[in-house]
Parts: C-alpha cells; structure tokens; sequence
C-alpha cells in the first residue's frame, strides 16, 4: 500500500471491521469463492487483494476475478432460459477459458475485459434479435426458426450451418 492514510481511512470502511472479525474467527473461510460471495463487492475485492498481496490466497488476476463476479449478475438478467443457458455455455466454453489463457501469459488489460464483457453482451443481443426476428415473421408464412436447424431439413440442403445460413435463406 502507497500510502498508509488510504489503509487508516478503509478500515473506517463499515464493512471492513465485520469481514476482518469474520475472517479471524473463521466464519469466513480463507478461499477466493468465500471472497465472491461477500458484499459489498467492492470492500470484498480491496480486501482479497491484500490478502492475496501477504500470500494467504492464490494470486488471480484482479480483471478475471471482476469478469466472474460479473458474469452471474448479467446471466440472471437474460429473461429467456433458453438464451441464458446458450450466453453461459458460451462464457465458459469460450470467454472465460481465453480469459483465464491470457491471465497466464501476464496481468490482463482493462481492454481484454473489456472485450470479454461485450462477446457476452454482442452473444445476449444476439439471441435478443434473433428470437424477436423470427417471431416478427414466423406470422408471414416464414419459417419459425433459424435455417441452420438440422431439424426438417432436405437432402439436397444438408450443407454445413455455417454455409447455409444466411439472412436470405432464413427469410425463404
């Protein structure tokens, strides 16, 4: 810590007192999923950083560790199960494990957060449009579904989704 007054002022933090004291007695355990789960978050996360700083817990990156602590909370939002359950198979297929590659080869950049949080939001818009697309003109005699759905589809269009799908297909 740079400077000794910032750490004299956050311990007049009033959630500080409470999660040193349930620290020492062991009400919280010494783990970083015990840290995901205090709030407030912000107080929580000062805290693990410096725990982390003296060695009592496993360095993690501050960026990947705001990501996942962000993640739930955007995943609860999505209103349609069906859309959650694709943007979190997408997070922890894809985004968190490149998140967590580049977290290896050094510290990560706000920018490498930043983007990791905007494929999740791009994937969550997505899906937004796609279903409000194919709602707005299943009631044209168009097809209810994307084109690249296996389901129902002839022999001589057994083309790989990525090839078949197009915004004029769909509209066929």
């Amino acid at each position: 810590m740079g400077n000794p007054l910032t750490g004299v002022t956050w311990l007049y933090n009033p959630y500080v007192p409470r999660f040193l004291r349930d620290l020492a007695d062991g009400s919280i355990p010494l783990t970083h999923n015990a840290f995901d789960k205090l709030e407030p978050w912000c107080a929580a996360a000062h805290l693990r950083e410096l725990v982390m700083s003296c060695g009592l817990l496993p360095a993690v990156d501050k960026l990947l560790l705001l990501f996942e602590r962000w993640l739930p909370g955007h995943l609860t939002a999505i209103g349609d199960h069906r859309h959650r359950r694709v943007v979190k198979e997408f997070a922890t297929w894809k985004v968190q494990p490149w998140l967590r590659a580049l977290a290896e080869r050094g510290p990560l950049t706000p920018a490498s957060r930043r983007n990791a949080g905007a494929q999740i939001m791009r994937a969550t818009e997505f899906l937004a449009w796609l279903s409000e697309t194919t709602r707005s003109t299943s009631g044209r005699g168009s097809r209810s579904r994307c084109c690249c759905s296996t389901a129902g589809r002839s022999a001589e269009s057994s083309g790989s989704p990525s090839t078949t799908c197009s915004p004029t297909a769909m509209a066929s």
